[in-house]
């Protein structure tokens, strides 16, 4: 055998380390992906499960909801704990938001703006907290801000 025959070998060889190489790492790749997606799916829904839940333990936040969304006054203490049940809301939304546009997710993220939406629906008093929290929220979010006042705008509209 001659040294051109070896050398031949040894590039196919190499060649083929390259393309097993590259394979693995698609493979790699499409895992990792995989797991930061289910990793922002998992955070999501640990962001929601906190504000639900601080809910249920607080039986008087449930009275306080209530009554800003009958219209009622509320009182300066009411008034500080719906104001942080609000805040709750709103930036788990957007840190779910952010969350699922940067892993790489192959599906959209409008569940959560689907579900502030309908949460407003709900909760008519939340769009005056939305209102007071937009300029935060826009901070981190803008494109997610500007998603929710077009769908409001559009449900207005709608009505």
């Amino acid at each position: 055998m001659n040294w051109g025959a070896i050398g031949a070998i040894g590039e196919i060889v190499g060649a083929i380390a390259v393309v097993a190489t590259l394979l693995y790492l698609a493979i790699q790749t499409g895992r990792t992906r995989s797991a930061l997606e289910a990793s922002g799916t998992l955070s999501t829904a640990e962001l929601f499960s906190r504000w639900r839940t601080a809910f249920i333990q607080c039986p008087d936040l449930a009275q306080i909801v209530a009554k800003a969304n009958s219209g009622d006054t509320l009182l300066e203490d009411e008034k500080l704990k719906f104001s942080i049940f609000c805040d709750e809301i709103f930036f788990s939304v957007a840190v779910s938001y952010i969350t699922i546009a940067h892993s790489g997710a192959v599906h959209e993220n409008t569940a959560e703006i689907d579900y502030l939406i309908s949460l407003i629906a709900r909760m008519p008093a939340l769009e005056s907290e939305w209102r007071r929290m937009h300029g935060q929220i826009e901070a981190v979010s803008p494109t997610m801000v500007a998603t929710i006042d077009k769908r409001l705008r559009d449900r207005d509209c709608d009505t």
